[in-house]
């Protein structure tokens, strides 16, 4: 497992094998998770985008992890 760390609003630690799990993250800890992966992958791309001023993907889990990497938003602590 490996440990990341999340700026999205708030800083957020937690454990994944590997960092595409930050999608699964965001759902558990959203007030209004949609019941589609797809929708909300969609949204939350949308506003990390808003809150980095970058394109952010929303094609899979692995490109929006990817993409909250290049932008800082998601950092691995430890591996």
């Amino acid at each position: 497992m490996k440990t990341f760390e999340l700026n999205y609003g708030d800083v957020e630690r937690f454990e994944a094998n590997d960092a595409s799990d930050v999608v699964k993250v965001l759902r558990k800890n959203h007030w209004f998770p949609t019941d589609s992966e797809e929708t909300f992958l969609r949204q939350a791309a949308q506003t990390a985008s808003t809150w980095s001023g970058q394109n952010i993907s929303f094609n899979s889990s692995a490109s929006f992890a990817k993409d909250l990497i290049k932008t800082g938003m998601l950092r691995e602590i430890t591996s």
